[in-house]
């Protein structure tokens, strides 16, 4: 994942991020990308992670959708992808 922070203040920041997802969804394999925008702000990152246009591979052609993510200083978390397939 890339990442990129811009701090504002010593407990704010806006938040941008590129992930490359590799696996299965719904049964059907591939990688597709997320594209992160949200903020920091206390120690709690928000954002929405959106599945970038025409970035499924194999499998996942087609796959668009997102996810709205929370998270504190945990090292794991988990996210709901709310997503469908073009036909």
């Amino acid at each position: 994942m890339m990442e990129l922070k811009n701090y504002l203040n010593d407990k704010k920041a806006t938040v941008y991020a590129l992930e490359r997802f590799t696996g299965v969804v719904a049964g059907k394999s591939g990688s597709f990308v997320l594209e992160h925008s949200g903020s920091f702000e206390n120690g709690v990152i928000t954002s929405t992670r959106k599945i970038v246009a025409g970035s499924g591979t194999n499998e996942l052609a087609g796959l668009r959708g997102e996810a709205y993510f929370n998270s504190g200083e945990s090292r794991e978390f988990h996210l709901t992808l709310q997503y469908s397939f073009i036909e």
